[in-house]
């Protein structure tokens, strides 16, 4: 890692490096609603994946022995610029008492199964990526404090850009993360020591900062239950 533009103290390095940013894999199953057939919910939910920028593939059938009903296959880039709106069209898809959303663990580097046929045992969808713009304002200490948090953030399992100093002195970085990642807590509260830190604005959305909130609250419920799937007592 380059040595930062101005004097300051050292960083360390963080204990887990940044993870790759690998696609995220999904398939949807619509059934008939009162208004409309699966197979016309499954073009106009096709369209609208496509508009907000994620990849769709061909509709996979009914496979005897296989799969009991008709797929749809995604996938996107968690750092591509219209993730809100992809996030938007699935969440709306997965509110549908008639439609299941699965998709591969959330993982960062890409590891599972990607045929037809084991796409049915994916489990449903948890939680969403989220991204955020953190804009330092101080042109002194900027790049090192960003240094500072982007290593906080990476270590609980975050995408984080190499901090950048703007042309006015500035430095900005990009996160990306899951909401239902075990140290989304960490997550949570680096990035609300960020918004009331002197000089420092974290850029998000309503909807995201909800969202890590509740994935907060999903993967303690979680641990949870594993614990007493495993006989620990609380």
């Amino acid at each position: 890692m380059a040595a930062p533009a101005v004097a300051a103290p050292a960083v360390a390095a963080p204990a887990v490096a940044a993870p790759a940013v690998a696609w995220q894999y999904g398939t949807i199953c619509l059934m008939d609603s009162e208004e409309r057939t699966s197979e016309a919910r499954m073009s106009a939910v096709r369209a609208a994946l496509i508009k907000a920028g994620a990849e769709v593939r061909a509709i996979v059938p009914p496979t005897p022995g296989q799969l009991a009903s008709a797929l749809l296959p995604y996938r996107f880039n968690p750092n591509m610029p219209n993730l809100e709106k992809a996030t938007a069209v699935l969440n709306a898809v997965q509110a549908s008492d008639t439609s299941i959303v699965r998709e591969q663990v959330h993982a960062w580097n890409p590891s599972g199964k990607h045929s037809s046929a084991d796409r049915a045992d994916w489990p449903e969808r948890e939680g969403q990526f989220n991204q955020a713009h953190i804009l330092i304002l101080d042109a002194k200490t900027g790049l090192a404090r960003g240094e500072r948090v982007a290593a906080e953030l990476r270590n609980a399992g975050a995408y984080v850009s190499k901090p950048t100093c703007t042309e006015d002195g500035q430095v900005t970085l990009r996160v990306c993360y899951h909401t239902y990642v075990p140290a989304i807590n960490n997550i949570n509260s680096t990035l609300d020591r960020c918004k009331n830190s002197p000089n420092i604005e974290v850029q998000e959305s309503t909807w995201d900062n909800t969202a890590r909130y509740a994935g907060a609250v999903g993967v303690e419920m979680r641990q949870k239950e594993l614990g007493k799937g495993s006989g620990i007592t609380r």
